[in-house]
């Protein structure tokens, strides 16, 4: 998200493998902004005068809880969408339009004001746009079914759920992303 991942850390998912073979692992990474912070004084001490050529950025489906949406869609059993609901592990589009009309525009503010110092112009930030993964045969939303979600006995991709994610995703958050960017 902008708040844990740019500006604060995170816990890491995966970890680098070190040249001592240790296998230790931090536990967390740094948040993205302080890596371009530190890369850019490094830079700037071989050649002082040195700017950001250009930065791409992708953001904003992790603060509306994208994965969320996605388990609500493909998690089908009463029992494991209880489970997943109370452990916060699953996402209504209510959750996720909350969430982009309470926090987002706050969020990315707030990360435009970090980066100009770091990159001085906006314009050498280019926000690259998301695809709606929810859409088939020349746009319509997908028919749902389990095709592709036969790992597990309690998914399967929901058509209704589908359907409202998709009109959500399409009318809404990507039309809000393209404003705020």
């Amino acid at each position: 998200t902008i708040a844990d991942g740019l500006f604060g850390s995170q816990r890491a998912r995966d970890c680098l493998p070190s040249k001592s073979g240790s296998g230790a692992c931090q536990g967390t990474v740094n948040g993205q902004l302080t890596e371009l912070r530190d890369a850019l004084t490094a830079a700037k001490r071989r050649q002082p005068d040195r700017k950001l050529d250009l930065m791409l950025l992708s953001i904003g489906a992790n603060d509306i809880y994208f994965s969320g949406l996605v388990a609500d869609v493909i998690v089908d059993h009463a029992t494991e969408r209880a489970l997943f609901r109370r452990s916060g592990v699953m996402a209504s589009v209510d959750d996720a339009r909350s969430a982009m009309t309470r926090d987002l525009p706050q969020g990315f503010a707030k990360l435009r004001e970090a980066l100009k110092p770091l990159v001085g112009d906006l314009a050498r930030v280019v926000y690259t746009s998301y695809a709606n993964p929810t859409l088939a045969n020349g746009g319509a939303p997908c028919p749902g079914g389990r095709a592709g979600f036969d790992i597990h006995p309690s998914f399967n991709a929901q058509p209704q759920r589908l359907a409202a994610v998709s009109n959500f995703v399409e009318r809404e958050f990507l039309p809000q992303l393209q404003a705020l960017a």
